[in-house]
């Protein structure tokens, strides 16, 4: 009922202090921040870095959103490369058993809204102290660059290959 409504301007502090809980339903974080981005004189760059210092799926989830929805230029390249690094981090580590069943397509949703001038300034800082962490015989055998070999080293590749052209 708040979204796009001159009353969520009144209800910042509350909104923002919703959206930052750790403890809070992720449904109630993710309508707060909805509520935040419609109003004009919301500027999510004053909320990322607690996201980001949070570092949960949620809290990296609503980040994403918040950049998705501002966008690059308004956030700040350097800003949005320290959200996908740690976006880097929720996926699996490499020969791990374990398959979790998160869903990791909003990042996709994220990547799919830069332009192209910014996906060139993110492949050149995720991939800045890249190296092959599988010591292949040839190069062409290399698996550092698919999601299966990661090293923990080389975490930044999903993203990295989600950057890339089809």
């Amino acid at each position: 009922m708040l979204i796009g409504t001159e009353a969520a301007s009144s209800l910042f502090p509350e909104l923002r202090a919703l959206m930052k809980n750790p403890g809070g339903d992720e449904d109630t974080r993710e309508l707060a921040l909805e509520v935040l981005l419609s109003a004009a004189a919301y500027f999510p760059l004053v909320d990322l870095a607690d996201l980001l210092d949070d570092g949960s799926l949620t809290a990296l989830k609503l980040a994403s959103r918040a950049v998705e929805k501002a966008g690059v230029a308004a956030i700040g390249a350097s800003t949005v490369s320290a959200l996908l690094r740690s976006l880097a981090g929720l996926y699996p580590k490499p020969n791990s058993r374990h398959r979790d069943s998160m869903s990791r397509y909003f990042i996709k949703t994220l990547i799919r809204s830069f332009e192209v001038a910014d996906v060139a300034i993110f492949l050149g800082d995720l991939s800045e102290d890249l190296t092959c962490a599988c010591s292949p015989r040839h190069a062409f055998l290399c698996n550092c660059r698919t999601a299966r070999a990661r090293s923990s080293a080389n975490s930044s590749t999903a993203i990295l290959n989600s950057l890339l052209p089809a």
